[in-house]
């Protein structure tokens, strides 16, 4: 709740007054002295446009500067610069207010940060610390007088106002006046400290808050709420039963839902609840302080009542959450709660399946993770088989996205000794060997994702199940075209079209955007960005089950025809591979504006992607790494690059990719080998050059045939190329080649700085500098601190 704005009268008419006159205005003041109230309203004041943005949570400016396009529904194209895309719709908005709470983390960046955004707007800060290096007038909030006589001045004015406001029956200003004024002596005159002590009067009397000097222990407040329960009367210990087992913030509708009584009589039940201050009300709902939760809970426990109530509300949301009633942040809440209450585990599995859905569709990949290993904690042998099988696939799903392929393949590994125990097991084992393939795929293991797909297909063959034995064969398709064999890839997407057309959109959707990526491996870039910019448009209007592939879409058509911008839109960053391949989009983009930045970014994505493990991202992020590094003309590390690039394409099958890398190796150290070898591989596929280095000043010598015979060749090969190179370097030593932020993390890691403590010294996100770290050390050829550390010690020696 906000506390009135009571006492500021002088101190908002004199911000209101500065802000017309100099535009730019910072309220400070120490914490809970009303600086946020007194910013509310002045905005409330405020005739024109508005922003307001929360600087709590922003550790650096580009994550403030994200913050207030939010407010202000701006986005960035790929390729533009985010803080000039602010800058300009500012320069549009003359007669804004742009208000920014919290900004003492950020104190001594946002002078820069305005004059950089432009002072058009109207400006108006709170911070604990005033502003260093600024001209913007600064307005010092005191707390509020306390006044001499009863009824302590402002102070005592507020405090009376919010009482009253929470339901309470003591006036604080009449009756005993030495307690309220030993209270709002304790508050300071602090408004925050004022309204705290308002919901304690409200609840427990002033007396008990003023005599015990605390909050009120566990039996007095069990007393306070017998007491009001009884003077309330009805229904209303049920009501506050249902409201002590909801998480914060719960809905009416929820709370009746979990009562399973009547929405009406529950909503008037619980006004009565908020008049004697038992519940509050916020902007999410109906809240339940602590002490009173804990005393509700104890009270239904000691008549025995908390697991029937528990099982009661887990019912009511199983049916609830299918229909788009109940809310999944109270599902999750009732599975821990219910799992911790030794509620019927059947009841618990249940629950958890049912807030899989809801969840994975928001893009909580991790929360749908832990529930779903609770509930198969708990259920044991209490289920099913089927019903096994099915929660083991749905968190295999949930840990290839968010956690990593090895975790998905532990589920699928149960899912498959699930699967056996079933009759008619075939059908079921299909979609597992379905999953299964992509899963293989993704982690870059070819043949195994091809043998998985081959099962796939032999079991759906003989169970009758079309879909997922379909899906199999568009994995192969896939391998395919890892593999560098347009030709196969394209015969299998001709025919599976045949079937999708009229069975399955989701599948026509992905076997499309594979014929896409087939048009670009060709040179066929305009043809290759049309067909995938058609299907994004096909996905956003579509289904739903096909909406979701919209930005993989548009991810294809922006990596198949760079020539032609296209806004991506939010990107799932808890879907690992959509959100790396966008990384690496975006680090492209930026190439061309800010390779530093694009650096550190293909860093990051190198990084993760080395962690999941995703391969294909990992090559594509090393290409584009040796890319930036030649255009910077250090040879030594772009061949370092394409040399890692290469290693982990040969070790995979990714010919193309492998191609790529071997002519980025070529250019970077006028290798003939490489060279041939990287046209050969395109001649055997009847693929383009994509790589965006300068072509390599080297005469192309003829590659032996035994170099393409088997899959073991092809990496001897690359091993021999690269390590019977010798690599120029015109870059000077890993020292000379960091960046002028590197060397500045660099000094401080030396110096034995950890990653946060450097993030708060440079007032950055932790992850920068981890990205930083990760650039350092791929400059140093190691792989940790320890390493870089002994490599530094002995850098003179030859």
């Amino acid at each position: 709740m906000v506390h009135p704005l009571i006492g500021r009268d002088e101190d908002l008419a004199r911000v209101r007054r500065l802000l017309d006159e100099r535009r730019a205005v910072v309220l400070v003041g120490t914490g809970g002295v009303g600086k946020t109230a007194l910013a509310r309203a002045v905005v409330g004041a405020h005739h024109g446009p508005v922003a307001w943005v929360d600087a709590e949570s922003a550790d650096t400016v580009d994550s403030l500067s994200e913050a207030l396009g939010s407010a202000l529904g701006v986005a960035a194209l790929p390729g533009e610069v985010f803080g000039d895309v602010l800058a300009a719709v500012l320069a549009e908005l003359p007669t804004a207010l742009i208000a920014v709470d919290g900004v003492e983390r950020l104190a001594g960046s946002i002078p820069a940060w305005v004059a950089h955004l432009g002072s058009t707007v109207m400006w108006l800060f709170t911070s604990r610390e005033p502003l260093a290096g600024t001209a913007m007038p600064t307005v010092r909030l005191a707390p509020l007088p306390l006044g001499d006589g009863p009824g302590g001045g402002s102070a005592g004015e507020l405090l009376a106002r919010l009482v009253a406001e929470r339901g309470g029956d003591v006036d604080p200003r009449a009756g005993a006046p030495p307690v309220v004024d030993e209270l709002l002596r304790r508050t300071g005159g602090l408004p925050l400290a004022i309204e705290l002590t308002a919901a304690a009067i409200a609840r427990f009397g002033a007396t008990v808050v003023a005599g015990a000097g605390r909050l009120a222990g566990a039996a007095e407040v069990e007393a306070v709420v017998e007491r009001s329960l009884a003077l309330i009367g009805g229904d209303a210990p049920q009501v506050l039963e249902a409201c002590a087992i909801t998480v914060d913030g719960a809905s009416l509708e929820v709370i009746a839902g979990y009562r399973q009584g009547d929405l009406d009589a529950v909503a008037e039940t619980v006004g009565r609840l908020l008049d004697h201050g038992l519940v509050g009300a916020s902007a999410s709902g109906i809240d339940v302080l602590p002490p009173v939760r804990r005393a509700a809970l104890r009270r239904v426990h000691d008549r025995g009542g908390l697991q029937p109530a528990i099982a009661q509300a887990a019912s009511w949301m199983i049916e609830a959450l299918p229909a788009g009633v109940g809310d999944v942040d109270q599902a999750v809440h009732l599975v821990h709660l219910a799992a911790d209450s030794a509620v019927d585990a059947r009841l618990v599995f249940r629950l958890a399946q049912a807030c899989f859905t809801p969840l994975r569709d928001g893009m909580r990949n991790r929360e749908a993770l832990a529930v779903l290993r609770r509930a198969d904690e708990l259920a044991g042998d209490l289920v099913g088989a089927d019903e096994a099988v099915d929660n083991c696939l749905r968190a295999a799903v949930s840990a290839s996205e968010c956690d990593t392929i090895a975790a998905a393949h532990h589920w699928l590994e149960r899912a498959d000794r699930c699967a056996r125990q079933l009759d008619g097991a075939d059908a079921v084992r299909c979609r597992i060997q379905s999953v299964a393939a992509e899963l293989e795929l993704d982690r870059g293991r070819l043949a195994e994702a091809e043998r998985s797909a081959g099962e796939a297909i032999r079991l759906g063959g003989r169970a009758g199940e079309a879909f997922y034995g379909h899906q199999a064969r568009q994995t192969v398709a896939m391998v395919e075209l890892r593999r560098g064999r347009l030709n196969a890839c394209e015969a299998i997407v001709d025919a599976e079209l045949a079937w999708a057309q009229t069975a399955s959109p989701f599948l026509e959707i992905w076997l499309r955007l594979i014929a896409a990526e087939v048009l670009a491996e060709r040179g066929n870039a305009r043809a290759a960005g049309s067909m995938a910019d058609d299907v994004a448009a096909r996905c956003e209007h579509g289904p739903d089950e096909i909406r979701g592939l919209a930005i993989v879409a548009r991810l294809v058509a922006a990596e198949s025809d760079p020539t032609v911008a296209r806004p991506l839109g939010r990107v799932p960053p808890e879907h690992w591979t959509v959100a790396l391949r966008a990384d690496l989009l975006h680090a492209r983009a930026l190439a061309a504006t800010d390779a530093d930045a694009a650096v550190h970014l293909a860093t990051d994505v190198a990084v993760r992607a080395d962690l999941v493990p995703l391969p294909f991202e990992l090559v594509g992020a090393h290409v584009l790494l040796g890319e930036l590094a030649l255009d910077a003309d250090e040879h030594e590390q772009a061949a370092a690059d394409f040399a890692r690039a290469a290693r982990v394409a040969a070790t995979v099958g990714y010919h193309l990719r492998l191609a790529d890398a071997l002519d980025g190796f070529a250019a970077a150290t006028a290798s003939p080998d490489a060279a041939g070898f990287a046209a050969a591989l395109r001649r055997e596929s009847g693929a383009q050059r994509r790589v965006h280095v300068p072509t390599a000043d080297v005469t192309l010598t003829r590659t032996p045939a035994a170099w393409l015979s088997t899959p073991q060749a092809v990496s001897d090969a690359v091993a021999m190329i690269l390590g019977a190179t010798r690599r120029r370097s015109t870059g000077g030593s890993p020292a000379e080649r960091l960046t002028g932020a590197e060397r500045q993390v660099a000094a401080l890691a030396a110096d034995g700085w950890s990653a946060s403590e450097i993030a708060r010294r440079l007032f950055v996100s932790r992850r920068t500098i981890e990205s930083h770290l990760a650039s350092i050390y791929r400059k140093y050829s190691v792989s940790s601190r320890e390493q870089w550390r002994r490599r530094i010690a002995g850098e003179d020696d030859p």
